[in-house]
């Protein structure tokens, strides 16, 4: 099923410093559409268990597999399970991580890590990851655009979840500024 994305082209530079963007013409659309659905989305999720007792249901991994049929599109997918921020490392942490050297995950979309929540981490089965090892553990995710999704409840409310969320997203925005020359604190606030 062909989905109709719209866009914006801005072909030149004193239109796009005019913040006059014109629609694409129908041509440049079907180019533009072609492009987008030349791309296979990616999901890699990494999930802690939820319960202890071995019979219960499965988490998220069922949901996951049925996210294709949901949008019509088809879609890569790895999912693992981690018992602790060393887990979490195993796979996230640049560059030695397993995201960063196995090819069929080369630009992961999003990031979803499924795990009971706490304020500022995550519960494990294992031991808890505090939000110092998760902002550890993606520090080198700042190279590529996407999504990271914290399913556990509590990790970004209250207070301390806010504190998380500032700090994480601080973290990433140093980095990323870095990269194009920014070296004051002021030029990494949040425009209004």
């Amino acid at each position: 099923m062909k989905k109709n994305t719209s866009a914006l082209v801005i072909p030149t530079f004193a239109e796009y410093n005019n913040n006059t963007p014109k629609q694409p013409t129908p041509e440049q659309q079907v180019l533009i559409d072609e492009y987008l659905e030349s791309f296979t989305p990616k999901i890699c999720c990494l999930e802690s268990c939820w319960s202890q007792a071995m019979t219960d249901p499965p988490g998220v991994k069922p949901f996951i597999k049925a996210i294709p049929w949901m949008i019509e599109k088809e879609i890569g997918y790895a999912y693992r399970i981690i018992s602790s921020g060393h887990d979490l490392e195993y796979y996230v942490k640049y560059p030695t991580g397993i995201i960063w050297n196995d090819p069929h995950l080369a630009g992961i979309d999003v990031f979803y890590l499924a795990a009971h929540g706490k304020p500022r981490g995550l519960m494990t089965s294992v031991k808890d990851i505090e939000s110092e090892g998760l902002i550890k553990a993606w520090n080198g995710l700042e190279r590529y655009f996407n999504i990271v999704y914290f399913s556990g409840c509590e990790v970004l409310g209250g207070a301390k979840g806010q504190e998380f969320v500032q700090e994480f997203r601080i973290k990433r925005l140093q980095e990323i500024h870095k990269k194009f020359g920014f070296t004051t604190q002021e030029e990494l606030q949040p425009s209004s």
